[in-house]
């Protein structure tokens, strides 16, 4: 039989696997065009698409992956919270945080 607190600690391990899609995927644009400052636009465009699964090519299809993760990620954080330790609460506020953050980068990118 399962504690709360491992409950509390799983639901946590899936705030954060959800967060780390997104963020791995504004850390991978970031650093293709730092890396790549002679290439066009274009160019740094087909390097970054060269990383990502055929589906992801699409903008929207990549945008909305991001959004729909980054929701699951301050669902499962906000679950996590319920009557949690203390270091349970800082880590979900801080994924929710971020989150947010990204979220609202990505959707002023949509625009």
């Amino acid at each position: 039989m399962q504690t709360k607190n491992q409950k509390k600690f799983r639901t946590l391990l899936l705030s954060i696997f959800f967060f780390i899609v997104p963020a791995l995927i504004w850390i991978l644009w970031i650093y293709v065009f730092e890396t790549n400052s002679t290439a066009s636009y274009e160019e740094k465009v087909k390097i970054y698409n060269s990383f990502l699964p055929e589906f992801m090519h699409n903008d929207t299809h990549l945008s909305l992956t991001v959004l729909i993760s980054l929701v699951a990620a301050i669902v499962f954080a906000s679950l996590s919270m319920r009557k949690a330790p203390a270091l349970y609460k800082a880590i979900g506020v801080i994924i929710i945080i971020i989150s947010l953050l990204i979220m609202l980068l990505q959707l002023f990118s949509m625009m």
